[in-house]
């Protein structure tokens, strides 16, 4: 855990389309699960040195897949948002630097390595992902058009852990399987 390594833990709660009037609708929109929208996360907990796996596609030329994995190097703030972090409020971060061995640069890009001397380091901004009208629940169809029915997230989600489907097809390193056959 974080506080047994003595590391510090970032939350990043998801935003929602808010009005004066859709309160109710925003609490059940973040109440949904993570699957409804594409696996990202209400609350992503992250702390550097943490593993983090890519829920979607955000760039495939240059190895930014689906279930990419990486080690977090940083979490960056806006620098508007330093008086809400000094008055204990938990602003999202602007965006989390991702250190992903697969990645091999924007290669239409000018400069394809964001961080020129840390060429596998990528930085991570918040995404918006929309839930599937089916999705919803009947109330929220009713309150709210599907077009604004979005969460906008980090695409990350912990990777400590990883299914032989999920890893099917990776190329991992410093990997331990458990396995259980069930025998005595």
């Amino acid at each position: 855990s974080c506080k047994q390594a003595g590391r510090r833990l970032w939350v990043a709660r998801a935003s929602y389309h808010e009005t004066d009037n859709n309160k109710l609708v925003v609490d059940m929109l973040s109440s949904m699960s993570s699957k409804a929208y594409g696996y990202a996360p209400h609350m992503l907990c992250l702390s550097v040195g943490c593993e983090v796996r890519l829920v979607k596609n955000i760039y495939v030329a240059a190895g930014l897949v689906n279930s990419a994995v990486g080690k977090v190097i940083e979490i960056v703030y806006d620098a508007a948002d330093v008086k809400h972090l000094l008055a204990g409020r938990h602003p999202p971060p602007y965006s989390v630097v991702v250190d992903f061995p697969g990645f091999i640069g924007f290669q239409e890009s000018q400069n394809p390595y964001p961080f020129p001397k840390h060429k596998t380091w990528v930085p991570i901004t918040r995404l918006k992902f929309t839930a599937a009208q089916r999705d919803l629940p009947s109330n929220v169809r009713a309150s709210q058009q599907t077009k604004d029915c979005w969460r906008l997230q980090f695409p990350l989600d912990l990777a400590t852990h990883v299914t032989a489907h999920r890893a099917q097809g990776e190329t991992l390193a410093g990997l331990r399987v458990l396995v259980d056959l069930g025998l005595d």
